[in-house]
């Protein structure tokens, strides 16, 4: 009788506290999950190949790429394309600044009476926030992060990117 307590406790207490656990991985696995799903069921492409490569290029998760796809990326060096940086991160956010501010200006009065660039830096920050998070937040990708969020800081305090002279 006691060993079956020890086995069901076992059995069944770290996975009832794994599964309760709660942080960012568990609010995005979901959404995560099924953009790279999307991302390789595209019917247009080869089979798992040119749709796993978009899913690493959307979310980071590299283990759908067949073997030989990463052995051609490794040798014609563009391996590091794959891993979530600094680079997705400022695209994400240049994007949603960009189509933010450009939207909101089509509207002549907006442009005039609404403070558009401070519109356009919130979304941005939050548009490299939901990619951090949705890409898996990592360490390196949270750091890329923090740096894209001190720099538009900077551009919403009037800072200007090259100060010399």
């Amino acid at each position: 009788m006691v060993r079956r307590r020890r086995r069901d406790r076992h059995r069944h207490g770290p996975n009832r506290r794994a599964a309760t656990a709660f942080g960012p991985h568990v609010l995005v696995a979901a959404p995560r999950g099924a953009a790279a799903k999307a991302w390789r069921a595209d019917p247009r492409s080869d089979p798992g190949c040119a749709g796993a490569v978009a899913a690493a290029l959307v979310t980071g998760e590299r283990a759908p790429i067949p073997a030989w796809v990463e052995t051609a990326m490794r040798n014609s060096g563009l391996t590091h394309l794959l891993s979530i940086s600094g680079l997705h991160i400022a695209v994400v956010a240049g994007l949603a600044f960009l189509t933010v501010r450009k939207t909101l200006l089509l509207n002549p009065w907006v442009g005039l009476h609404w403070p558009v660039k401070a519109i356009a830096i919130l979304a941005s920050a939050i548009a490299a926030l939901a990619y951090t998070l949705l890409s898996g937040a990592s360490w390196p990708t949270v750091r890329a992060c923090l740096a894209t969020l001190v720099v538009l800081l900077g551009t919403l305090a009037g800072r200007q990117a090259i100060s010399c002279g």
